[in-house]
C-alpha cells in the first residue's frame, strides 16, 4: 500500500508539472513571438539559447580541453557563480589578485561570444589561456548538469575521477529575483549580437513560467547534481551556507581540491570573496561578448554583483514551501484513506488529488 501511495503521489505531481510546462511554454512563446529580430534569428537556424553550447562535453571533444586535476564549477543560474569562481581562483593561485578580468583567467568552453564562435576556435583559445595563466590545472565555468536528456559525458563524475566538480545552488525565490534583473539588464548591443535574445521579461512571473517550461535550466540542475552528491570528486554547495559560513566553506573547498590552507591564504580568500570587496572592484568581474576587437559588456555594469538575499528571508521561503508540500501530502493521504476509490480509476484519483493540492497552494 505504501509503495502504491508513493507511486500515486509521484504521478499526481508529475501530471500537474507536465500540464504547467505545456501551458508555460505556450505562454512564453506568445510573449516573445512579436520580437521580429529574435524570430528571424531563430527560424533561420540560430541556436537557442544562442550563447550556451553543450557539445564541448561530448566524448569526442571533452579531452581536447579538460585534464585531470581540473575543477569544473557547475553553478545553477544566479547562484553565486562569480563568488565561487573568485574563491576557487584565489585558492588555486595562492591569493593572486593582479588580473584585469576574472573571466580571462578561468576556462569557459560552453559560452559563445558571437554566433560564429566555433568549437575549434574556443578550444584553441582555452588551451592558450591555460598556458598563459600558468597554474597547470584549470577551473571551468558551466551551467550544465549530469544525467537528464543530454547525459553529458564530460559531467559523468564516475568516468572522470581525476576531475573535481563543484556545484552551487540557491533559493528559487532569489534566483528568480536576481535573474529577472539580470536578463533585463542586457545591453542593447549585446542583444543585437544574438538577434534580440534574450527577450526582456515584463514580470518575474514571465521568468518563472520560463523555468517551469524548461526545468533543465534550474529544477533539474539541482536534482541531477543532488543525485551524485556523494561522489568523492563532487562538492555540493548552497549559496546561503556559503555566505553564512564563508570561512567554513573556504576550508571545505580547499580540502576538496587538496589545497593546503594556511592562515594567511584563508584570510586573503575570505576578504577578497566578500560582497563588499567584489562590489568595490566590480569591473574585474564584468562579462563580455562580441567579436574580437569589438567586445562589449553583456549586461550593464553593477548588476552582476548582487548580495543574493537575506538568510532569514530565504529560510522563510523554504519553510513556506515545505509547509505547503506537507499539507498537500497530508491531504492526499486523507483522500486515499477516507474516500471510496473502488469505483474510481487512477486518473480520477490523481485529478482529485491535484485539484485539492492546487486549492491548497492558492490559499496558502
Amino acid at each position: 500500500m505504501s509503495q502504491d501511495f508513493h507511486s500515486l503521489v509521484c504521478r499526481c505531481f508529475s501530471c500537474s508539472a507536465s500540464l504547467c510546462s505545456d501551458i508555460s511554454s505556450l505562454r512564453y512563446f506568445m510573449t516573445i513571438a512579436g520580437a521580429i529580430d529574435y524570430g528571424n534569428f531563430t527560424f533561420s537556424g540560430g541556436r537557442m539559447p544562442p550563447f550556451f553550447d553543450a557539445t564541448p562535453f561530448d566524448p569526442t571533444n571533452f579531452h581536447r580541453w579538460a585534464q585531470d586535476g581540473d575543477v569544473i564549477i557547475a553553478s545553477a543560474m544566479k547562484s553565486g557563480t562569480i563568488m565561487l569562481h573568485q574563491i576557487v581562483y584565489l585558492l588555486r593561485s595562492g591569493g593572486k589578485y593582479d588580473f584585469e578580468r576574472l573571466i580571462d583567467e578561468v576556462g569557459n568552453m560552453e559560452n559563445m561570444k558571437y554566433p560564429e564562435h566555433s568549437l575549434e576556435t574556443r578550444i584553441t583559445e582555452q588551451n592558450v589561456r591555460r598556458a598563459r595563466v600558468g597554474l597547470g590545472n584549470q577551473q571551468w565555468f558551466t551551467h550544465q548538469s549530469p544525467g537528464g536528456k543530454k547525459n553529458l559525458y564530460g559531467l559523468d563524475t564516475k568516468k572522470h575521477p581525476g576531475i573535481k566538480y563543484l556545484c552551487i545552488s540557491h533559493n528559487g525565490k532569489e534566483v528568480v529575483r536576481s535573474a529577472f534583473s539580470y536578463i533585463n539588464a542586457f545591453t542593447k548591443e549585446g542583444r543585437d549580437v544574438w538577434g534580440g535574445f534574450p527577450p526582456p521579461m515584463k514580470t518575474p512571473q514571465d521568468l518563472l513560467d520560463r523555468l517551469f517550461a524548461h526545468p533543465e535550466i534550474y529544477f533539474e540542475h539541482g536534482a541531477q547534481w543532488w543525485n551524485v552528491r556523494n561522489a568523492p570528486n563532487v562538492l555540493l554547495l548552497h549559496f546561503i551556507d556559503v555566505v553564512s559560513d564563508k570561512k567554513g566553506t573556504i576550508q571545505n573547498i580547499a580540502k576538496s581540491l587538496g589545497i593546503e590552507l594556511i592562515e594567511e591564504l584563508a584570510a586573503v580568500v575570505f576578504e577578497k570573496s566578500s560582497h563588499e570587496f567584489m562590489q568595490q572592484n566590480s569591473k574585474k568581474y564584468i562579462s563580455y561578448i562580441g567579436y574580437p576587437g569589438k567586445e562589449m559588456m553583456r549586461v550593464k555594469e553593477g548588476i552582476h554583483i548582487r548580495k543574493g538575499g537575506d538568510k532569514n528571508e530565504c529560510e522563510s521561503a523554504q519553510k513556506y514551501v515545505e509547509r505547503c508540500v506537507c499539507v498537500c501530502v497530508t491531504v492526499c493521504v486523507c483522500i486515499l484513506r477516507y474516500i471510496d476509490t473502488r469505483n474510481m480509476n487512477v486518473q480520477q484519483i490523481v485529478l482529485q488529488c491535484v485539484a485539492v493540492c492546487c486549492s491548497v497552494f492558492q490559499s496558502a
